[in-house]
């Protein structure tokens, strides 16, 4: 048997796949090598008959992927593909002469250097043995390989995250949220758990519809806190409940990253949000019989009123690309900072389960799941669950952020974004678009693959969509890994459902946390491995439970985040831990001296009421209680003076105010309870004999007769940083539309 040119190769396998595809689909003539699966009619059912017919007419010599008809989707682009496959195994050529027979493999001279099987990969210029095996056909598919290179040839310092907030089901923050990761616990319920009433919505309880009212729900979606944000009733109660979440988890996020917000007025600060071009809100209100709101409806004006509130003076971007708007949203994010377009960005995304219309036409197309959970990788993998939340992240360049003495939570060194073009579906995913994502983030990370621990994966809990980005992962990241070390796997979908437009940050924010905490939290759902996957072939692992973040003394921790979306859109982000002691930048102190000794702090505590105070010093109690007790002694005074800094200079001090005066954690304790109580008595403030005394009395005094403190005097010669602390306490009241009353 003669080895053949490329091209003929590439004939011969066209005129077999012609064959076969016209017996599958039942079509009166052959097809033509250029007609796309998706025109001819081709649905799923149909793509396994295909990819079974191929492997039959290969017999054992060679096996194609679950995934390949979804990835190579005409007679052309799927020839191509098998003949570069088979050009590394040897000729082929049809065995009775004939181009409808079945195929032999001729095996290579050489065959102890041939590569074992392997998972299905699109072609590529290169082969895994360095030959050259491109060909005109081949075009199309061109792939070129990730590069890595040096930050500096980049021009990738990398992305800081110094702030964080999220609002998820069963989880109102960034504790909480990491509470029911390591537990491993379950978000979604068959209907709404708050009172509501929720007539006219999705989760409603009394709605006979069990796929309307299943879903991973947000405690008190239908509460805001208008007078905090200068928001009238009539107004807020009209506003979709996403604006609502954006404006109060992008405030928080901006206090757990130490910055007050009313500094931000002017700043080139940009806002880039996911969110649903199609209010779902406007449904809830039109079956209310009442009048919409535009304004309170759109995406541009909500995150213009980010901008508003906060005074703005970057661009704000809504992105609607259905299940990838947030980590595109995070992508432009990232490019304005690095191209200088902004010195700092709020980025994320929020989603709002609202319209029982909408959850019906999903159960009607199969996306959502009969069995009411998302069970990504499981054989009895069936659809997903709708869910819904916000959350935010706070990007500063890296200098920058070092500079200032930010928290920096993790790094972002590479993001990318690309589209299916063409494919078998609208809505099906497309393995190599998913791959050229991958390879360009690490390029632009400079991050070779095999060194990521863990992948936060899209996990969509459908049999092939699985398949395609199991496939497309292991492709990409099990290049040259060690067999020891696979790829570690989860998705956060299994916990509280897919967020769709908030999906993305959801599973960013979980790996940062993962990252920070060195565990990596069980993958929920799995008990029976997708059958539609090669387990065996791949370099991957899911996490099914709760596992150690792997070790490595020669770099940081390495993770990346994917996702695509039904509009065909892909999305990835390489994420790289942060050691705050390798690269602080030392800021101003007495140098060459330890930091000054001071007898007595002050913690300022400000809120928009007396309810609110309160309950912002019941929070600082709490914390006190989970950071501060279990550290030694030693440590407690660099934590309470770094918390005292923050409040000061990282929070807006607003016209309800206590300074509470304390010298250690038992009179700093003391102080918050007093103003705790419900009568709000103040700490007593007893003189005290260090000589700053004088200074931090007089400060405090002022602080309550609401004057403008300059706490910066109060560090002279410290060197502080910010740390994460409780933040406000937004005061919820209902803003929701009623039915007219007839």
């Amino acid at each position: 048997m003669s080895r053949s040119p490329q091209t003929e190769h590439e004939q011969i396998l066209s005129a077999f796949l012609q064959r076969e595809l016209q017996a599958v689909m039942r079509l009166p003539n052959l097809p033509a090598p250029s007609a796309e699966f998706a025109d001819l009619g081709m649905d799923s059912l149909m793509a396994v008959e295909l990819r079974n017919r191929i492997n039959r007419g290969f017999a054992s010599a060679y096996s194609a992927g679950n995934t390949v008809v979804f990835d190579y989707p005409s007679v052309q682009s799927l020839a191509a593909y098998l003949a570069s496959e088979l050009a590394e195994s040897g000729g082929i050529e049809s065995s009775d002469g004939d181009a409808g027979g079945r195929f032999a493999i001729r095996a290579p001279a050489d065959a102890g250097s041939m590569t074992a099987s392997r998972p299905e990969q699109p072609s590529t210029p290169e082969a895994l043995d360095g030959s050259d095996h491109t060909t005109e056909a081949e075009v199309v598919q061109d792939r070129p390989a990730a590069r890595v290179m040096p930050p500096s040839v980049t021009g990738n310092r990398g992305i800081a995250i110094v702030g964080m907030a999220c609002r998820f089901p069963g989880a109102p923050d960034l504790d909480s949220f990491w509470h029911l990761l390591e537990a491993g616990e379950n978000a979604v319920t068959d209907g709404r758990r708050d009172p509501g009433p929720w007539n006219g919505a999705s989760g409603d309880p009394d709605n006979p519809d069990r796929g309307s009212r299943i879903g991973a729900f947000v405690d008190g979606i239908d509460r805001f806190d208008a007078g905090f944000f200068r928001i009238r009733p009539i107004e807020a109660r009209m506003m979709d409940p996403q604006q609502r979440m954006l404006l109060e988890t992008t405030w928080q996020a901006l206090e757990d990253g130490g910055i007050d917000p009313s500094s931000l007025k002017g700043s080139r600060t940009g806002v880039y949000a996911g969110i649903g071009g199609s209010s779902e809100y406007r449904r809830v209100i039109a079956a209310a019989g009442r009048g919409d709101s535009y304004f309170g409806t759109t995406s541009s004006v909500a995150v213009g009123r980010i901008a508003f509130t906060l005074g703005l003076a970057g661009p704000a971007v809504p992105f609607d690309l259905a299940c990838a708007s947030s980590l595109v949203a995070i992508h432009h994010a990232v490019t304005a900072l690095q191209q200088d377009e902004v010195d700092m960005a709020l980025a994320g995304g929020a989603n709002a389960v609202l319209s029982p219309s909408i959850a019906k036409f999903l159960e009607e197309t199969g996306m959502l799941s009969a069995s009411g959970q998302c069970r990504a990788f499981d054989a009895g993998a069936d659809g997903y669950v709708r869910g819904e939340g916000c959350g935010m992240v706070v990007l500063k360049r890296l200098d920058d952020a070092i500079a200032a003495g930010d928290r920096i939570w993790g790094v972002v060194r590479g993001t990318a974004v690309n589209q299916n073009a063409t494919g078998l579906g609208l809505t099906q995913p497309n393995g190599p678009a998913q791959m050229q994502a991958m390879e360009q983030a690490l390029e632009r990370a400079a991050v070779t693959p095999a060194e990521v621990d863990y992948l936060e994966a899209h996990g969509p809990g459908s049999p092939f969509g699985d398949a395609v980005e199991m496939n497309a992962a292991a492709t990409v990241y099990g290049n040259r890994r060690d067999s020891e070390r696979p790829l570690l796997v989860g998705s956060v979908k299994t916990n509280i459902g897919h967020l769709e437009c908030a999906s993305a940050v959801a599973g960013l924010i979980k790996t940062v946390l993962a990252m920070n905490h060195g565990k990596i939290p069980r993958h929920l759902h799995l008990s029976e491995p997708s059958t539609q996957i090669d387990w065996e072939l791949l370099p991957v692992r899911v996490t099914t439970e709760a596992t150690r973040w792997p070790a490595s003394d020669a770099r940081p921790k390495l993770a990346a985040v994917n996702s695509f979306a039904i509009s065909g859109a892909n999305a990835h982000l390489v994420l790289e831990g942060h050691d705050a002691g390798s690269s602080e930048a030392p800021r101003p102190g007495p140098p060459g001296d330890a930091q000054p000794a001071r007898r007595r702090r002050l913690l300022p505590l400000s809120a928009q009421s007396d309810e609110a105070l309160i309950e912002l010093a019941g929070r600082y109690v709490a914390w006190l209680d989970e950071h501060a007790s279990p550290l030694p002694a030693g440590s407690v005074g660099e934590l309470l003076a770094d918390m005292a800094w923050t409040a000061s200079v990282g929070r807006s001090h607003f016209a309800c105010r206590a300074a509470v005066l304390f010298s250690d954690i038992a009179t700093l304790r003391e102080g918050l309870r007093a103003v705790a109580a419900p009568d709000g008595e103040q700490a007593a403030r007893t003189p005290a004999a260090a000589d700053d005394a004088d200074t931090v009395e007089a400060a405090a005094v002022s602080y309550e007769a609401g004057d403008d403190v300059p706490f910066g005097e109060l560090f002279e010669g410290e060197t502080r940083s910010r740390i994460s602390l409780p933040g406000y306490p937004f005061q919820h009241r209902r803003y929701w539309v009623d039915p007219v009353q007839p």
